[in-house]
């Protein structure tokens, strides 16, 4: 005989197993969620990321205005001498090239143009009164 019962439309016994049937068909299977385990080491490691990444500074507000003004200021600098480096070997190339200057003088120039720069990074001179002085003494206007 067949273990399954018979299914007939009428009620009695065969009914109730034709209920059963539908309600066992009906639920969700039940699935136990997988969960990973890891070593105490790999555990540590992960910990020690966590603590990495979320990392907090204790600094006051005046202590960070410092440092950003002390990287504003290295920045201004670096981009300074950038521009000053390629501005004095120009006026060397011309001055060697169009007005005959040798080794003695270029270097004599080059030492003082530096000299300049540094005063200007420095602020014991303005640009603007350089170019204001040079106006006045030479008519040139920068």
């Amino acid at each position: 005989m067949s273990d399954f019962p018979i299914i007939s439309r009428g009620s009695g016994k065969s009914q109730m197993d034709l209920d059963k049937i539908c309600k066992i068909l009906s639920e969700k299977p039940k699935i136990e969620p997988f969960v990973a385990t890891v070593s105490r080491a790999e555990g540590r490691r992960i910990e020690k990321e966590k603590a990495k990444a979320n990392k907090t500074l204790n600094m006051t507000v005046k202590a960070l205005d410092d440092v950003v003004k002390a990287a504003k200021d290295d920045e201004r600098k670096r981009i300074f001498k950038f521009v000053a480096d390629y501005y004095s070997a120009a006026i060397a190339l011309v001055l060697h090239d169009k007005w005959g200057f040798g080794h003695d003088r270029l270097a004599r120039v080059v030492i003082q143009i530096n000299e300049t720069y540094e005063s200007i990074l420095d602020e014991y001179v303005d640009i603007e009164d350089i170019r204001k002085a040079l106006l006045e003494e030479t008519g040139i206007e920068l």
